[in-house]
């Protein structure tokens, strides 16, 4: 059966002599592994170029609805968006690098969720036209991710339930542990990003770091077997989190 679909790209390896394995995530069967052939010879160069990471893609494969873990072959494939400065910038690549890292492990058990593709397509297609700061743009889509895989965080913050716990995903009345709780400044940021004018946002570089990591484990509670991210250490350089 050929059908067509639309996707991210999430991974990328050679095989054989000319042919790549891609990992695609699409709204309709999740992430699925296919192959395509003459990519990296000379005449395949213009099709090598829309499988690269993060690519959002056109593609039309052959699928068998009964053998959902089989290497699929795609016969088509071509751009849906085009990115004009994601690729480019070095700032911006090496955070959706790090983005997509994250989402590739989060999402390892969805199936089919149009809700999660579209999220995720619509965010990389904002970060591409992003003229302005970027400085928060990691925070908010880690918090968002969380609300569109169903473990989503709750803005409760008061005076009497000041610490965030990680595990529950809310606020709570006493510091428990700190695995568990973010301290009282880091839980007053948090409320910040859960509550304010995310064009008014304001957190000290610092912070940010202390939150998204506090975040990432927010996700290694809540996802079996999230590990340790790759691009982690290379965000923070870079991107001064």
């Amino acid at each position: 059966m050929i059908v067509k679909r639309q996707g991210i790209i999430c991974r990328s390896t050679k095989y054989g002599e000319s042919s790549l394995i891609v990992d695609i995530f699409s709204g309709d069967v999740g992430m699925r592994s296919y192959i395509i052939g003459g990519v990296r010879s000379k005449r395949g160069k213009s099709k090598s170029a829309a499988l690269q990471l993060m690519t959002l893609v056109d593609f039309v494969c052959y699928d068998k609805n009964d053998e959902k873990n089989k290497l699929l072959r795609i016969k088509e494939l071509k751009y849906e968006y085009v990115y004009r400065s994601l690729p480019f910038d070095v700032i911006k690549s090496s955070l959706g690098l790090f983005l997509l890292e994250v989402t590739r492990k989060a999402i390892r058990q969805a199936d089919q969720n149009d809700e999660i593709y579209a999220f995720i397509r619509d965010q990389f297609v904002r970060l591409d036209q992003s003229e302005g700061s970027i400085a928060h743009f990691h925070i908010y889509y880690l918090i968002d991710l969380a609300s569109v895989l169903g473990f989503g965080i709750m803005a409760d913050y008061t005076t009497e339930r000041p610490y965030f716990d990680l595990v529950e995903g809310h606020f709570i009345e006493r510091y428990r542990d700190h695995r568990y709780t973010m301290d009282a400044d880091q839980s007053e940021y948090m409320y910040q990003y859960l509550s304010g004018d995310r064009s008014m946002i304001s957190v000290p570089k610092g912070m940010r770091k202390n939150i998204m990591e506090r975040l990432i484990d927010f996700y290694r509670y809540h996802i079996d077997d999230f590990g340790e991210l790759r691009s982690l250490e290379v965000i923070q350089s870079l991107y001064g989190s």
